[in-house]
């Protein structure tokens, strides 16, 4: 068996864990969405969903996770992110969020 032939299941677990009681389970998904390989709208959207959690790192790599997609969407979860403090600086996900907006036209400070 293909490591392709199992991600819809995975993927389906995953989407499933994003929407668990438990706040630390939902962030553990949120991360393992982000990087995940599949584009399919439901994990875009799982995504999309996460961006209200109450953890700043939740929204963090939901938006990343959107960037990573260039999903139209990705604009306003950068904003739902909010300002980050001290030791970001060299956070990859914030790299790419940077990034986002530089390819966008819409560069930090606009």
């Amino acid at each position: 068996m293909r490591d392709g032939d199992l991600l819809p299941e995975i993927t389906r677990a995953l989407l499933s864990l994003a929407e668990a009681p438990d706040a630390d389970v939902r962030g553990e998904a949120a991360a393992a969405l982000a990087g995940s390989p599949d584009r399919t709208p439901a994990v875009a959207d799982a995504l999309a969903v996460l961006l209200g959690e109450d953890n700043q790192l939740v929204r963090l790599e939901a938006a990343y996770g959107l960037a990573l997609r260039d999903d139209p969407r990705t604009a306003e979860a950068i904003e739902r992110v909010g300002p980050l403090g001290d030791g970001f600086e060299h956070d990859p996900r914030v790299d790419g969020l940077w990034r986002w907006r530089w390819r966008n036209g819409n560069s930090p400070g606009e």
